[in-house]
């Protein structure tokens, strides 16, 4: 899928590029604009596409941290989503305001079939502001950086290499047709929302590393002792093996139906009276904690003890 989505992006590139050229040479300009105007409605449906999945994104992280025991442990991550999603509708914003001002001025000048230079002038502060959003997104998260440094498109794979400076891009941009210059700018938005996709998506992802380091409560139950005199206590320990996330999953417990007592530290002691009279007693544990989908989850067990009237009575 990653490899027929690069495909597509270089096609887009290299077709847009190709009519560029094709519209400040071809004799024949009519059929050139309804070459240009097909690439258009493509582009136009790959950017809506790309906000929609942006979209989803900065979504399903808002969802997980939803979750009680999940909004402390991916907060970090949701900021980082939710900033690059900023920077990635910021410069969205800036190319449609471009586009808003190609269209009133071809309005204005019905007879006038290219772009102006004031224009392509002001449409060469495009470069600035693209490259402090790929910066901006890039720093995020340092990863970010070793991951899609090289693979951070602006203006497409056979541009980015010629853009060096604003008045490289306002120099191309000079004298090209306007159903050309639309396309062009239909082609940067579509690197701009798939730049911002990647990068959102990479940070979304990384969640799956870091539950790998938190699996859910794996729970412990100890007592001491087994063998005890009359009326003598039990100490009865309960907690989750995961420590650090223990508070997360707001553990209680409670013994012979008494009122839950919450675990607070990780781990838990509760003293159970032993009956009096000799025998074997099993005294029932209830533990209720929230599981990993935000569920109150419920477990019973069964903690065994035995009363003897002397210590002796352990050898028997």
């Amino acid at each position: 899928m990653k490899e027929t989505n690069h495909l597509m992006r270089k096609r887009y590139h290299w077709l847009v590029l190709a009519l560029l050229t094709l519209s400040a040479c071809s004799e024949d300009q009519k059929q050139a604009d309804k070459l240009i105007q097909a690439s258009s409605e493509s582009l136009a449906a790959a950017v809506a596409m790309k906000m929609q999945q942006l979209e989803f994104t900065e979504a399903r992280i808002a969802e997980i941290t939803e979750v009680p025991f999940r909004a402390e442990k991916f907060k970090p991550i949701e900021i980082r989503i939710k900033r690059i999603v900023a920077f990635t509708n910021a410069a969205n914003q800036q190319v449609k305001a471009l586009r808003e001002l190609l269209d009133k001025e071809n309005h204005a000048n019905p007879g006038k079939s290219t772009a102006t230079r004031e224009w392509a002038k002001q449409a060469g502060h495009l470069y600035i502001q693209l490259t402090l959003f790929r910066d901006s997104v890039l720093s995020v998260d340092w990863p970010l950086q070793t991951e899609f440094r090289r693979d951070f498109s602006l203006f497409g794979a056979g541009l980015d290499s010629i853009f060096n400076s604003a008045e490289d891009l306002s120099d191309l941009l000079q004298s090209v047709t306007y159903p050309a210059v639309s396309s062009f700018l239909s082609s940067v938005q579509f690197n701009i929302l798939t730049a911002g996709w990647k990068c959102a998506t990479y940070c979304l992802e990384s969640i799956a590393y870091h539950d790998s380091c938190d699996s859910g409560p794996n729970l412990i139950i100890s007592q001491n002792p087994l063998v005890v005199l009359p009326g003598a206590s039990i100490t009865v320990g309960f907690g989750v093996g995961i420590f650090p996330y223990a508070n997360r999953y707001r553990m209680e417990v409670a013994v012979n139906n008494s009122p839950s007592t919450p675990l607070q530290n990780g781990i838990e002691n509760i003293l159970v009276k032993a009956e009096q009279k000799v025998g074997h007693y099993k005294v029932p544990l209830v533990i209720k904690y929230f599981d990993q989908d935000g569920k109150r989850q419920e477990i019973r067990k069964l903690i065994e003890y035995t009363v003897v009237d002397t210590l002796c009575g352990m050898g028997r």
